[in-house]
């Protein structure tokens, strides 16, 4: 893997960009789960009802806390980066940067209604980390549409290597090499080869959380449930 990882194809980008997302979301959702002792909910503001008695009351609930999440993947991942503005780390930031914000500008808003017959006189609100599977979703799309760059003139930037191709949002994956031929095992690249494996089903079985419940205020508590997931193995 190590020889793959060294070269910017659009596959490096992806694991690049799928790294940086997992540490954000694993932080956010550490901290609204009281397991790290450097941060805490990510607290948000509900709307409040027209009713002046409650007005004066100001409920919020207890959210992933992106934001630490995000602080803390930029530092570790980039901070060993070295210091200049070579297209290599250019293109290996940009693609940190689109694997954060997979996470961070796909948050969900969670609420939950209190008053007389669930009447929602109040809501408490909370940014709920999206499924880590939709965030792997939303970077596979980015893979596929992935666009290759080159460094611009002054070595500062990179531009997309077809002129006719818009510039890549924060959120795009780029790249500089093309992709090796994955099929066939070759030693330079570091590929084993996919050409000929037979694969075959295998059931595990997976802990997961499950019913979890909303405890006022501001708890989660869920059970444990073991459920069936079929993988495929290469023989």
């Amino acid at each position: 893997m190590r020889k793959i990882l060294l070269k910017d194809t659009r596959e490096t980008g992806f694991v690049h960009a799928i790294t940086a997302a997992g540490m954000t979301h694993s932080l956010a959702k550490a901290c609204s789960q009281g397991t790290l002792i450097d941060c805490s909910c990510l607290m948000m503001s509900s709307p409040q009802s027209d009713n002046s008695f409650t007005q004066d009351f100001d409920f919020r609930g207890c959210g992933d806390n992106v934001d630490f999440g995000y602080k803390k993947s930029k530092e570790f991942l980039e901070s060993r980066l070295k210091k200049g503005h070579d297209v290599q780390t250019l293109v290996l930031r940009h693609n940190y940067e689109a694997g954060r914000l997979a996470v961070k500008r796909n948050m969900d808003k969670v609420c939950k209604c209190h008053g007389m017959s669930r009447s929602c006189t109040i809501q408490t609100c909370w940014l709920k980390s999206p499924p880590f599977r939709e965030v792997g979703a939303i970077l596979k799309d980015k893979f596929d549409g992935a666009i290759k760059v080159i460094a611009t003139n002054d070595g500062r930037s990179f531009t997309p290597e077809i002129s006719s191709i818009k510039s890549p949002s924060l959120e795009d994956l780029v790249y500089l090499e093309e992709s090796p031929n994955f099929c066939q095992a070759d030693r330079s690249t570091g590929s084993l080869g996919t050409q000929g494996r037979e694969s075959k089903k295998v059931h595990i079985p997976v802990k997961k959380s499950c019913n979890c419940r909303f405890n006022w205020c501001c708890e989660v508590t869920c059970n444990v449930c073991t459920q069936k997931v079929t993988i495929y193995t290469c023989k």
